[in-house]
């Protein structure tokens, strides 16, 4: 994940500047097959507490947007059915 934000990341700069969200970016998202990260069972990748903080951070260190988004995500729409 480190490195696909690294490869958007000059694509993302107008997007940061403008304060709108690179909705193009989702598919790059999934493609990582990071959803569902506390699940095991269900397809999700089964990550516990601190791996999934890193993954976290690592994308919050070019865009906390996405990182923000990614956790939403993961924390309240997955969780919910938990």
């Amino acid at each position: 994940m480190a490195k696909m934000m690294d490869e958007v990341y000059l694509d993302l700069i107008p997007y940061i500047n403008r304060t709108e969200f690179p909705f193009w970016i989702i598919p790059k998202i999934k493609a990582l097959g990071i959803s569902g990260m506390w699940f095991k069972d269900h397809g999700g990748s089964g990550l516990n507490d601190l791996e999934a903080g890193l993954v976290f951070y690592e994308m919050a260190k070019r865009d906390a947007s996405i990182s923000m988004f990614t956790l939403v995500h993961n924390a309240l729409g997955m969780n919910l059915v938990n």
